[in-house]
Parts: structure tokens; sequence; C-alpha cells
């Protein structure tokens, strides 16, 4: 079982469900949702007082090093392997699920709370799941804000629309945007806090359409872009969808309601638009910033890619952090992907994103 929605504020959820037809949501959702929010209303009101009101004060020591790339290409790999070295700091679950409350999470009752809902493994690729290990920044934004591209997953009947209000930001109001900014910034700045000033190594793959945005934020920030075999992407990413949406969703029946042509096709316009936006910006970064990664490279030659980063990056203490990290490494190394039949029909769709980007780019 997992969270149907993070631990929040009760306001905020009440408008959410308000903008979603609150009488056709499941019942059982809202009722666990709401009695979280009551368990942790009292720790949110403690944590904004004493905590929170001061957080547009901190300065982050260095610049983040950003883990981007579409979903199911190796980023949580990636992320969960940067995250063995001890000089960086990073976004775990118990910090996703709860971050509106996090200063209070050394609470044995919390702890016992998050891992009680918190599956073993990931459903979509049985990856281990564990309170302490890292989680995508937008959890911890989707926690404290109403703007976050992962309310899709309650309401996938709205799916276009959270993905375009969070990739497109340059199509915001000005108050939106400026409301945006201050929310993702907050949240980078409470994580530094959080993990006592180290820098960051944050993953968020709707973050791969925003470099414009992120490098407003922190000009000296380092990118290690993912990718992967076009196909699988598509494939991997639709199961994604179909087992968050089963995990998350507050409406009924979401799948009964759309044929699998549609679902389809929103998958590949998520697809086209995440590289297309990434293609268009990548030129922002400076070279010595940017590292591309292939999927396959990840995972067959893995301590070659970290040296690669490390070298780069110029980051120090390899030969520590290899220590740590190879166990993982090899652990891994047993891990197999799923394979997929790929569609004729959706393979020529996929080919024409690629190729069309590719020309307006050109």
């Amino acid at each position: 079982m997992m969270f149907p929605l993070n631990v929040r504020s009760f306001l905020k959820n009440i408008k959410l469900f308000k903008e979603n037809n609150f009488f056709a949501l499941n019942i059982s959702k809202l009722l666990l949702t709401f009695i979280f929010n009551i368990i942790s209303k009292p720790f949110i009101i403690l944590e904004a007082f004493f905590y929170d009101k001061n957080i547009e004060k901190i300065k982050l020591q260095e610049d983040p090093i950003f883990i981007i790339g579409h979903w199911r290409t190796g980023t949580t790999f990636l992320h969960y392997l940067l995250c063995k070295d001890s000089q960086f700091g990073f976004l775990t679950n118990a910090y996703a699920f709860t971050f509106s409350c996090a200063y209070f999470l050394d609470n044995t009752f919390f702890r016992s709370l998050i891992r009680f809902f918190l599956p073993e493994k990931r459903p979509m690729d049985s990856l281990k799941l564990d309170i302490d290990l890292a989680q995508e920044t937008e959890f911890a934004f989707m926690n404290i804000s109403n703007m976050s591209c992962y309310h899709w997953w309650n309401f996938p009947d709205k799916m276009k629309k959270y993905f375009d209000n969070n990739l497109f930001l340059d199509q915001m109001s000005k108050i939106n945007f400026l409301i945006f900014k201050k929310q993702y910034l907050n949240v980078i700045k409470k994580l530094s806090k959080l993990n006592k000033g180290k820098r960051l190594v944050l993953k968020n793959p709707i973050d791969t359409g925003r470099i414009n945005f992120l490098l407003e934020l922190f000009p000296n920030a380092k990118f290690v872009y993912c990718k992967r075999n076009r196909y699988e992407t598509f494939y991997s990413t639709k199961k994604l969808h179909v087992k968050m949406i089963s995990a998350f969703s507050f409406q009924k029946s979401y799948f009964e309601n759309i044929d699998e042509d549609s679902f389809n096709k929103l998958i590949l316009y998520f697809y086209k638009n995440i590289l297309k936006q990434y293609e268009y910006q990548k030129n922002l970064i400076p070279k010595e910033n940017l590292i591309e990664l292939d999927f396959d490279e990840l995972t067959n030659n893995t301590v070659s890619v970290l040296n690669r980063i490390y070298k780069k990056f110029n980051l120090k203490d390899f030969s520590n952090f290899l220590e740590k990290v190879c166990p993982y490494v090899n652990e891994m190394s047993k891990h197999k992907s799923d394979e997929y039949i790929v569609d004729d029909e959706i393979k020529v769709m996929i080919d024409e994103i690629v190729t069309d980007i590719n020309l307006k780019i050109a």
C-alpha cells in the first residue's frame, strides 16, 4: 500500500478535492487522507512556526547536482548510487511523504507509520523501498503545493493539465510563476537544512523540461541526463503510470473510462514534450556542467560511469565512495529489466516524435 496523498495541509487537500469533484472520489482513500491530516496537523503548525519561517534566508553552500531524464531511464538507479556517498544530501522517502513536518521525523511514531504504509518494493520495477532511501523532489513539492505535476496520479482525469501546468512555466501567469518559484526554492532550501548544508543530489524527471528555470535558481548547478531506448522508455513509463494511478488515484475506475489508444497517446504526448523541452534548453547548460548517460552504459559499466561523473564535476573522494557503492553495484547487477514486445503502430509514432524533434532542432 502507498500513501494516497502526502501528509500535508488539510485546506490544500480540500481545495484539490473540490477541483476534482469531491463526491465522485474514493471514500476510503479520502478517509485515510483526512486521518493523516489530523495526526500531522499539530506537527505542521509547530514546524511552520518554529522552523519554516526562516527558510527563505537559507543559502546553499554549493549548487545542487540534478539527475534528469524521462521517467524510467535509469535516474533512480543513478540517484541511489550517488546517495551512497556521505558528502551528499538528498530527499529520503521519509522526508518526501511528510515534508510539511519533516523536522519531527526522528519521532519513532512517525517513522513507524510511514514504514507501515510504504511497500517493500517499488511497484513499477521491484527495486527496494525504504524510508531512508532517496526519493524524487517532486514528492516533497507535492507535499506543500497544489501546483505539483504528481497530482496527476491522484486525479488522472486531468493528467494533461497537471503536466502542462508544470512543464510550460513560461505560460503561467506572473503571480502563479512567483508562487511556484518560491515554493520550489523553499523545498530545496529546507532540504539543505535537513541535510546540514551538504551538497544536494536531486532527482526529478519533470525537471528535464525546466532547465532554464533551474539555471535561474542555480547558475552553477551540475546536470546528469539519463536516456534509454525509446521503445523501452515508452512501455516502462506506461507500466509506471498504471501502477501509480492504481496506488494513488482518488478517482474511481479511471481505466474503465479511457481506452488504451487514448492512454498511449497521452504517454507519447508527455514523452514528446519532455524531450523537446530538454533538447531546446540543454545548450543553456555550460558544457562542463552536463553529462549525458545511456541506460545500458549505466547498468553495464556502472563504476566507469561513476568515475566519469566524479572526474568531470571535480567531486572528491571517489576511492572512498567506491568502497561504499560496490556492494550495491554487485547487487544490482543481478536485477533484470522487463522486456517488451514493441507494437508496430507505437514504434512508428515514437519514431515520428524523435524525427520531428531532431528536425526542429536542426
